[in-house]
């Protein structure tokens, strides 16, 4: 917003200063005209509605509205050259200032249709007119000819100015949307890795709070079993031989069941993977993280797809829909993404879909390249592709057998 100020602040000074110029011009030449007297008048005021509009164009912003001032002042300048005759010395000046307002605040390519039109009319209507009861002669074809080679060389520098303008405004917002980006991504990156952590210290905390519960239960019954057990051996010893050993034997037995109760808690801890972040679960937290930061729409159908189809092929799944998302948004400048799971026998047919802008020339980064070798190692294959509505990024990732 601030280039375009400053881009409009420069056509209005330079429309500013060849108005200014042109009573100027005009009072030399009228020395030798017969309508210097009876047209100065009118002169200044249409010179004065030409300068008027070219303040005006600045007050809208919409494309329709400038075209129609542009009009407007094209025609002013017809009516303030029009009795000049074949001095065409100030229609020159003020005609380029309407080549810089087109060329400068009208849209690509619009600008660049709106050139050559003006320029063709221009030279049309330079011909044999006649003012006041006076008739004044053509422009002289010399004239023409340099009037037409002036305002194409003008015009063509107009344009490449609007063009380089609007290029860098392009590259200036794409580079603020990639700052964006990357302050954005950092802060999902930083906060999966926060509910990651929070989620493995959950998980060893509930862990811990199982274990005690199972060992309390298991190894507490079991103790306190074997204690009344052994007190009854005790009082045995004198009185009842036999009750006395099978006091001693069921002890023993209940010992034996602490033991492989508390060795099986042991085996649940090691092996339990339930709270582990795998499968779906990790990749519905990456595309919440990433939808939390990024404020992009992101649709999830699982399809047919298990919970977890292996710790390599999550792994694999979740590595790419990551750098799907992360290019859709960085590169295409989507505004939805959406994501399709299928299986087919042994195939997870995955597919990431965005609205983006797509890619003329596509062509593979580290991220895309690695993906592709990871797939082909297991025998898959990733496929890009330009669509109608964005672009497309898919694989097809063989099931593992030890799924």
């Amino acid at each position: 917003m601030i280039e375009t100020r400053k881009t409009e602040k420069v056509v209005f000074l330079f429309s500013l200063v060849i108005h200014l110029t042109s009573p100027l011009l005009f009072v030399l030449r009228g020395k030798s005209s017969p309508l210097s007297t009876l047209y100065f008048p009118h002169f200044l005021v249409f010179l004065g509605i030409s300068l008027l509009l070219s303040f005006i164009i600045f007050l809208y912003r919409s494309d329709g509205a400038r075209i129609t001032i542009i009009l407007i002042r094209f025609m002013i300048i017809y009516f303030i050259g029009y009795p000049l005759g074949d001095y065409i010395g100030i229609e020159i000046l003020l005609f380029s200032s309407l080549i810089l307002e087109s060329g400068l605040l009208l849209p690509i390519p619009a600008n660049s249709i709106f050139l050559v039109l003006e320029n063709l009319v221009f030279l049309m209507i330079q011909r044999e007119f006649s003012a006041w009861w006076y008739d004044l002669e053509a422009v002289p074809v010399h004239d023409l000819i340099f009037t037409f080679l002036f305002n194409s060389l003008f015009s063509t520098l107009v344009y490449y100015l609007a063009y380089n303008i609007e290029d860098r405004r392009r590259k200036e917002k794409k580079i603020e949307r990639l700052d964006s980006a990357i302050s954005q991504l950092t802060d999902a990156n930083i906060g999966f890795q926060k509910y990651v952590k929070e989620k493995e210290l959950e998980t060893i905390v509930n862990e811990r709070k199982r274990l005690s519960r199972e060992i309390h239960d298991a190894v507490g019954y079991a103790l306190t079993n074997i204690i009344m057990l052994l007190e009854a051996a005790a009082l045995l010893v004198d009185k009842d031989r036999s009750k006395q050993k099978e006091a001693i034997l069921n002890a023993k037995k209940q010992a034996i069941n602490g033991l492989e109760e508390t060795r099986t808690a042991l085996r649940h801890l090691r092996e339990d993977k339930e709270d582990r972040l795998q499968g779906k679960r990790a990749i519905d937290e990456l595309i919440r993280a990433f939808r939390d930061a990024t404020g992009i729409v992101i649709k999830v159908e699982y399809g047919n797809l298990p919970f977890s189809v292996g710790e390599r092929v999550d792994t694999l799944m979740f590595r790419m829909i990551q750098e799907g998302m992360t290019n859709a948004f960085r590169h295409g400048m989507a505004t939805v993404i959406t994501i399709i799971f299928w299986v087919d026998e042994d195939l997870i047919r995955l597919s990431i879909h965005d609205n983006g802008s797509g890619s003329s020339d596509i062509v593979e980064g580290i991220g895309l390249a690695g993906m592709r070798e990871r797939l082909e190692q297991i025998g898959g294959r990733l496929l890009m592709k330009n669509v109608v509505d964005g672009f497309e990024l898919s694989a097809e990732i063989p099931l593992e057998e030890d799924k």
